[in-house]
């Protein structure tokens, strides 16, 4: 490659134009409400249990056609709840994709998807000028790679009009309707169901998928009865290749299905079967390949015992009767299919060569493909879980008067909020009482939520004395598990409009609740940090505050921002927003964990200057440096992983927030402003 020879880049395009739709189906799925899990599942069956794993090692157009039209598909999709022209740019852009891989695309991709997009646009632009607009942004694409292909034709064949002639078809419209029907779905030689059956669960579901998105699912069956009705009728429709090649445009999108699947156990067991036995087929199509082993040696003897042959009496398989016949008898003879020819194959021990002189390494792969996938989708469902809170955004009960935070066009406004502190515990007998003492008297707080971690010092018992102050909720862990839960118990108890975590070892003073609260209760920020100054007096170690500042760029590296103290234990946000994070931390790594969360979702966190006295070892401080090494890797972790995972597809409280944090003033009111 590097010397010259770019023909060796032909092998990179099927597996890229594989995985790139697998990319695009993923995030289709998600569009449309799948689970992470779901549509991780979907992606991975469609990538190793559908056609798409054989095509993948060819050059052939119907799969850069299937990446054209699930892109199209996604982005219509997308314009339909973000109406900007963007979007219908690039399914423009995805649809001309289709067209200039195969010219029939302008009638089996290009009319249907027109359609489509010119009733998103008419539901989503209310003026015709804006409709024109609108739709000459998806059109100028495809009007440009039209011309392209005619200008093309004219070229080759001598005029644009000599396109639906015999000079630029090979074959023709003359297969019987039904026979072609026949062979293109149930044919035991080219049959889509049999060569994917998986898609039979994708049609029980299809009722799902016509009550939940029926613009979709009329535009995926007018895809589909187009593209059968097409090719069912032509002399070819079989694609002299391994299952219906025409067919692998539509794979993608005849998945979409799945994610209604109904919920039933055996329905569920009946699905993995099926895609199991397609992973089956795709693994004997690799292992036994149709071009260099089934046809070579299963056309002659087809030939031998029908005793086919054309007028003139040859048996040559470049006799285009004799290729036909031979051809006809391996769709629709099961004693001549492929997958029955490649089964007989296998257990006689004929497969690829390059599978026989290298079967420990292939076998290897094929183990870690699997290994990684499964792994994929463990990550996946536990990413689901992460957020549920997330999922059912829209419903959440408003506290405390506090305006519904994902209203359109909500506008950050000055609140009265009520103030709920977590302060987490673990063998602080010591200064607990003091600590709370403190807490309980800023005319702030509402509510106090202490978390024993199980401490074996007696600070169970010295929380437990304040427990006659209705505002003081005691909960206790039978043993330790770190501050990272004990954050997360205190939240799932509070009901205040906002939270301040407060250590029990008197670092940081609560009689400063009243600065952290105000950019919050002015409606200016939603997150606010106190910055540590670490002077001479206020800071045990040297290496503890480089550390510390070591952290902290790292976070301004990684998240282009620029805050002073990242790891500040003192944070106070709204308490919806800091359960709409996800958190997952159990110890220390909480702090980074908070930190990366709200800034990988657009926060600005607006810092104040509070007082801080640290600590020593003597005194039972228990942060070490290998915290800060974990630290750094959570934040990698959180700028790495996809936004998804973190946070599910339901952005729309973040969204609504940013805004409304967007349009406030960035300074307080001056009197004169307040008056008028």
């Amino acid at each position: 490659m590097l010397a010259g020879d770019g023909s060796r880049f032909i092998v990179l395009y099927g597996p890229l134009v594989t995985a790139l739709t697998a990319w695009v189906l993923f995030r289709l799925l998600l569009e449309l409400g799948a689970s992470l899990s779901r549509a991780v599942i979907i992606a991975l069956t469609f990538a190793f249990g559908t056609l798409a794993w054989h095509y993948s090692t060819s050059i052939f157009s119907e799969p850069l056609v299937g990446l054209g039209l699930t892109a199209a598909v996604y982005c219509l999709h997308r314009y339909q709840r973000d109406a900007r022209g963007r979007w219908l740019l690039a399914a423009g852009s995805a649809t001309a994709l289709a067209l200039l891989a195969r010219f029939d695309s302008l009638v089996l991709v290009v009319a249907p998807v027109a359609l489509y997009a010119v009733f998103q646009v008419v539901r989503a632009r209310p003026s015709s000028r804006d409709r024109v607009a609108a739709l000459f942004g998806f059109g100028a694409p495809v009007a440009a790679v039209l011309a392209v292909n005619l200008w093309y034709d004219w070229l080759r064949y001598g005029s644009v009009f000599t396109v639906g002639s015999s000079k630029a078809l090979e074959g023709g419209f003359s297969t019987p309707l039904g026979t072609g029907l026949y062979g293109l779905l149930l044919s035991p030689g080219d049959g889509l169901l049999v060569y994917v059956p998986v898609l039979i669960a994708s049609a029980v579901s299809l009722r799902g998928f016509i009550r939940h998105a029926r613009p979709m699912a009329l535009l995926l069956l007018s895809l589909l009865a187009l593209r059968l009705l097409f090719y069912a009728r032509w002399s070819f429709w079989d694609g002299r290749d391994w299952g219906p090649r025409f067919l692998i445009p539509l794979l993608p999108v005849l998945l979409l299905p799945l994610i209604w699947l109904p919920a039933r156990r055996w329905m569920r067991v009946g699905t993995a079967a099926l895609a199991a036995v397609g992973i089956g087929v795709e693994l004997l199509g690799q292992l036994v390949p149709y071009d260099t082993i089934v046809w070579p040696r299963t056309a002659p003897l087809v030939v031998s015992t029908l005793q086919l042959h054309d007028p003139a009496g040859s048996t040559c398989l470049c006799s285009w009767v004799v290729d036909q016949g031979a051809s006809a008898a391996m769709d629709f003879d099961l004693r001549f299919a492929p997958l029955a020819r490649q089964i007989t194959f296998l257990l006689h021990g004929t497969v690829d060569p390059s599978w026989s002189a290298a079967w420990p390494l292939r076998a290897l792969l094929l183990a870690l493909a699997a290994a990684f996938a499964i792994l994929l989708v463990r990550s996946a469902r536990r990413a689901g879980r992460v957020a549920p809170s997330a999922a059912k955004v829209g419903v959440t009960r408003p506290l405390d008067g506090l305006q519904q935070p994902f209203a359109p066009g909500a506008v950050a406004t000055p609140m009265d909020a009520s103030l709920g502190v977590i302060v987490p515990v673990y063998n602080e007998a010591a200064t607990l009482e003091r600590v709370l003492d403190r807490v309980l008297a800023q005319r702030e707080v509402h509510m106090v939520v202490v978390v024993d971690d199980g401490s074996s010092d007696g600070s169970f018992e010295v929380a437990g004395r304040f427990s006659r102050d209705r505002r003081v909720t005691v909960c206790r862990h039978p043993e330790n598990r770190g501050k990272g839960a004990a954050v997360r118990t205190g939240l799932a108890r509070l009901s205040t409009s906002i939270v301040i975590i407060q250590d029990a070892d008197l670092e940081y003073d609560p009689a400063e609740y009243a600065v952290m609260v105000a950019p919050i209760n002015s409606g200016r920020s939603d997150v606010v940090y106190g910055v540590r100054g670490f002077l001479s007096h206020t800071s045990f170690s040297y290496w503890f505050v480089v550390g510390n500042r070591l952290v902290t760029t790292a976070t301004n590296m990684l998240f282009n921002c620029y805050i002073q103290d990242m790891e500040s234990g003192f944070k106070a946000m709204r308490t919806d927003l800091m359960r709409q994070l996800g958190l997952r931390g159990n110890r220390f790594d909480i702090e980074p964990e908070i930190t990366g969360r709200v800034l990988r979702l657009g926060y600005r966190i607006h810092e104040v200057p509070i007082t801080y006295y640290a600590r020593g070892r003597g005194e039972g401080k228990k942060l070490t440096w290998r915290d800060g090494v974990i630290a750094l890797l959570t934040l990698v972790r959180i700028r790495l992983t996809p936004r998804s995972w973190l946070f599910g597809e339901d952005t729309r409280y973040h969204a609504a927030r940013l805004r409304a944090l967007a349009a406030t003033t960035r300074f307080p009111d001056l009197p004169s402003e307040r008056a008028s």
